[in-house]
């Protein structure tokens, strides 16, 4: 295993938010470079770590932050506070956990089946669709049509 030097330990996102805004200074990186190197947008990283961020850090930015900073995350588990709500936490077999879940069925659109359903979706499609395909589907369409006309004029 990695050995492991902890930089900073601390509860909850306003420790990670301090912990990463004092690892940035310490590194002395600007902000620029910061959003340059980890690829987010102009600016984004002074506002996830400002003293009072107007942006916060999800999923999307952690990661980059994080990689531009040479940090991971390492969970640990807090055996003092472990000691304190390990009463409170049931047992895992009577939790409702283990119940399997049904499966939440769609709900259907009240246009399916609809003629006014079929007219928006072909409008759709026409607008979607290049105009060489649509020019290959009036063709067929057409070719289509003059079958259909021949044949009833054979009968």
């Amino acid at each position: 295993m990695i050995p492991l030097a902890i930089i900073h330990s601390h509860e909850g996102y306003d420790g990670l938010q301090a912990a990463l805004r004092a690892r940035w200074k310490a590194l002395g990186i600007a902000g620029e470079t910061m959003d340059e190197v980890s690829g987010l947008t102009a600016r984004y990283a002074s506002k996830l770590l400002s003293p009072a961020p107007p942006k916060h850090m999800g999923s999307t930015s952690l990661g980059p932050v994080l990689g531009c900073l040479g940090c991971m995350l390492v969970l640990v588990e807090d055996e003092e506070m472990m000691a304190r709500i390990v009463g409170r936490l049931p047992d895992r077999k009577s939790t409702s956990a283990t119940k399997p879940t049904r499966k939440r069925r769609r709900k259907r659109s009240k246009l399916r089946g609809n003629s006014e359903w079929g007219r928006a979706m072909a409008a759709r499609r026409m607008i979607v669709m290049s105009p060489r395909k649509r020019k290959e589907q009036a063709r067929k369409a057409i070719a289509i049509r003059w079958a259909k006309s021949r044949a009833s004029a054979q009968i």
